[in-house]
């Protein structure tokens, strides 16, 4: 028996590399997430795993089979066809030690780059809807590799404007229908003898600021391996202020010619789990939740109550690319941490405030550094926000006062409950006392899938600390496909690659 929760992507925070959540509307009506990534899922039972058949995205289709036997209209969401170079490195050249050269390389570090004073809006459609952006007119550098030689040059282009026809989504009374209109758009300018163009990601994202997706077309099989980019802070008199930022874009093109960079993300990310666990047992810092234990050993005994590892990718995933492709949505993030490291992520900041690669709100970080001064936490909000290592110390201090309070709310058996892990994922977006609530009344109701115990009345009722918002939806949903489907999904895309 298969239990379903229904998840309406209405006006859906979804994140991104730029530094923040970018809104991006999806109309998808009915999706069952719990049926999507597992199979029968009892609250205090272990689920069935199946991995779905692969199946092929048009950009010219009304719906998409994501899975066997479910389906769900994608009508305003184009999925751009994106054309990579898959010309693959020859053995002698080590890419990913190229790439993990960018941050040391002088000829990208002191290309000098400008920018305009003047702000320009400019459009992209993004998950079948126009979105505007504003933006200066500025330089970038590009570390080129050209895989047959072995060498890398850099190369400086300028995001400039221009009007031009722009396939639009257009309500009219008998539906939706795009149309080619005359939009303001941002657009690459490559320097003489070179032709670099912008990749329009799945979901219709294209400049992205430094996470930008950048393919060279001309010379032919060049591979970005590094990024030069510059933000205008503040205009002080007609004079634009600036900070650079340093990164390792991700591109179809890298990972085919470094697919190494995948596993140095995930190893990466257990690295710095198992340095937070030393210093905090070094540290002697307290569990809160379980009394009388050390935190590193209430982390190795209960294991499935701190998921640190899957947080990142969860955190840095884009919803509608998820739902697009999930596994090249988790490999994508996993290869910009492994060639980024600890650069990944440390100037990423939402709207709301939430920064660094556990995207923390200043009061919760506040709160978490005070509550656990053992743990010497770095004093200073932001630079302790972007810092990763001390990021995922202080996400694990938060984790343990929310299983403190999930301790509190349903007893000592949620240590050894086969959500809890779920729970907590709820927890690090809404608070854990709401996904203790949530799931108290699944398990009074006897309803196998908890996110859903309130059902369809979470559309109407005012007692909303008793619903799980859409995006905590969302992050349940990447935990189940992270921890159950991906590994498998992976090894499969692995195989077919395998000549």
């Amino acid at each position: 028996m298969t239990s379903a929760f229904h998840m309406i992507l209405s006006s859906q925070n979804v994140s991104n590399q730029k530094g923040g959540r970018m809104r991006a509307t999806f109309s998808v009506l009915s999706v069952a997430v719990a049926a999507m990534f597992v199979g029968a899922c009892a609250a205090h039972t272990a689920r069935t795993v199946f991995v779905p058949t692969p199946t092929a995205v048009a950009a010219d289709v009304d719906t998409i089979d994501v899975l066997p036997i479910r389906q769900f209209s994608l009508a305003e969401i184009v999925a751009p066809v994106v054309t990579a170079n898959r010309e693959e490195a020859p053995p002698s050249c080590d890419v990913a030690a190229i790439v993990a050269g960018t941050f040391t390389d002088s000829q990208l570090l002191d290309a000098p780059l400008t920018a305009g004073a003047k702000q320009y809006s400019y459009v992209e459609v993004r998950a079948g809807k126009e979105t505007s952006f504003k933006d200066y007119e500025k330089d970038f550098a590009l570390r080129v590799l050209d895989p047959a030689t072995c060498t890398t040059e850099v190369v400086t282009l300028r995001k400039t404007y221009a009007s031009r026809p722009l396939a639009v989504p257009v309500r009219t009374k008998t539906g939706t229908v795009t149309r080619e209109l005359p939009r303001t758009v941002a657009v690459a300018k490559s320097p003489a003898g070179w032709d670099i163009s912008v990749v329009q990601r799945k979901n219709g994202i294209a400049w992205n600021n430094w996470a930008t997706t950048f393919q060279v077309n001309a010379p032919a099989n060049r591979i970005v391996v590094g990024l030069k980019y510059v933000k205008v802070e503040k205009v002080v008199k007609g004079k634009p202020i600036l900070t650079s930022v340093l990164y390792i874009p991700h591109s179809d093109e890298l990972v085919t010619a470094a697919p190494g960079l995948i596993d140095h993300g995930i190893a990466y990310i257990k690295e710095q789990e198992q340095r937070v666990k030393d210093d905090l047992r070094a540290r002697g810092v307290q569990s809160a939740a379980i009394p009388g234990m050390l935190l590193a050993d209430a982390m190795e005994r209960y294991a499935a109550a701190y998921p640190l590892q899957p947080l990142l990718p969860i955190e840095h995933t884009d919803m509608g690319e998820f739902i697009l492709d999930p596994v090249w949505t988790v490999n994508r993030v996993y290869a910009i941490i492994g060639a980024n490291r600890e650069q990944f992520a440390a100037n990423t900041c939402s709207p709301a405030a939430a920064c660094g690669p556990q995207q923390f709100m200043p009061a919760s970080y506040r709160m978490v550094r005070d509550r656990f001064p053992a743990a010497g936490l770095i004093r200073d909000v932001d630079e302790g926000r972007r810092d990763g290592f001390n990021s995922m110390k202080a996400a694990a201090l938060l984790m343990d006062l929310q299983l403190k309070t999930l301790i509190e709310m349903r007893g000592d058996a949620i240590l050894h409950d086969p959500n809890v892990g779920e729970l907590q994922i709820a927890g690090y977006n809404t608070g854990a006392s709401r996904s203790a609530r949530v799931y108290g009344i699944a398990l009074a109701k006897n309803i196998l899938e908890w996110t859903e115990a309130r059902g369809k009345r979470c559309s109407r009722v005012t007692k909303w600390s008793e619903c799980l918002l859409t995006e905590t939806k969302g992050y349940i949903a990447k935990y189940r496909y992270l921890t159950q489907q991906w590994p498998q999904e992976r090894t499969l895309a692995l195989d077919e690659q395998t000549p």
